[in-house]
């Protein structure tokens, strides 16, 4: 780990541990923003954090960006500081910067583009409702809009998190090239919610074992029954092993980027969300499993990372679309390149 990963781990999950106690969530999620929590995080510079240092960021690696990326999911983050990071990933390598407000990450074929306008009618943006600017990303493009006329059908996963339909028009005020391979916004949706699912999955373990001490029945703890050490031991390598693939996707983004041709990149991430997201359903059912009828109410915790799992699972494709993806990887590779393909 670098330097600045370590300074990012440490400051990073000392200021959400802090910040969002089990109360201040619910209050987040009741009004669905947070304008302090927001602030604080933008001072600390995690938005820009990939931004060069002459633009007033870190000039971060995906490594480093990775430890911010799991906190947010670890804590339950309600506050769109992943599609933030994303964004200036994208204006760092189109060399822009970006208006100093909220933004939506939208996909060019979702929408429609002309010279100098855009028209979009019921896209799916996570904080719709707060956007003030589209960053459309092309295969080959990039473009910055200063949204107009918007309307908003307010919605949200499972998670609270809100997930808004937005329609109305912007105006593009920058454009730039890009040198990105097809759907570059898929896969960084991808890696991003991987991380957060790895992050929540660590809280989700971290209650189990501490439940599990403090809770005693027929005079012992719970963690001194054979079943809840099996469930945990379960749910220890399932955390750890979406924790690692993870952490490798993101390291492999780092060495061979994510051009046309970066196909370790690609088949590394379309691996870690797989991974990911299939298994949510056994962590979640663990975690709760440990707990008993607690966990399942509304005062306790859990559920803030528990169902986030169950929103991330499905975005930026579910196991079933990234399984098929490596399972065509494979087919094409034939039989004598099925093992280069795992091993290069």
């Amino acid at each position: 780990m670098s330097e600045l990963t370590d300074i990012l781990q440490d400051s990073v999950n000392k200021v959400l541990h802090e910040k969002l106690t089990w109360d201040s969530l619910k209050s987040i999620e009741e009004n669905a923003w947070s304008e302090d929590l927001w602030s604080e995080l933008k001072d600390l510079g995690l938005p820009t954090l990939f931004l060069t240092e002459e633009q007033g960021g870190m000039n971060a690696s995906w490594q480093d960006a990775y430890v911010v990326l799991r906190a947010c999911g670890r804590f339950a983050v309600p506050i769109p500081i992943p599609e933030a990071i994303i964004a200036n990933w994208y204006a760092r390598e189109a060399n822009i910067q970006l208006p100093d407000n909220c933004w939506a990450l939208v996909d060019e074929k979702s929408i429609d583009v002309s010279a100098k306008d855009v028209s979009f009618n019921d896209v799916g943006v996570p904080w719709g409702r707060l956007a003030n600017y589209l960053l459309i990303i092309g295969d080959n493009n990039l473009r910055v809009a200063e949204v107009k006329n918007k309307s908003v059908k307010k919605q949200e996963n499972i998670g609270r998190d809100p997930r808004d339909l937005i329609t109305g028009e912007a105006k593009i005020l920058e454009e730039a090239s890009i040198d990105l391979c097809s759907n570059s916004l898929l896969y960084l949706g991808a890696l991003q919610r991987s991380a957060q699912i790895a992050g929540a999955a660590s809280m989700a373990f971290d209650l189990a074992v501490k439940y599990s001490g403090e809770r005693e029945q027929f005079g012992r703890s719970l963690s001194k029954f054979q079943a809840i050490q099996h469930y945990l031991s379960d749910l220890a390598g399932l955390v750890a092993s979406v924790d690692a693939i993870s952490l490798a996707a993101c390291n492999t983004l780092d060495s061979q980027g994510l051009r046309k041709n970066s196909h370790n990149s690609l088949k590394a991430i379309a691996a870690a969300k797989c991974q990911s997201s299939d298994s949510v359903e056994k962590i979640s059912r663990l975690a709760h499993q440990v707990h008993g009828a607690i966990g399942f109410t509304y005062e306790y915790g859990l559920h803030y990372v528990t169902r986030r799992l169950w929103a991330w699972r499905s975005e930026f494709g579910s196991s079933n679309y990234w399984g098929e993806f490596l399972g065509d990887l494979a087919l094409d590779a034939g039989e004598n390149g099925v093992w280069p393909l795992i091993t290069k």
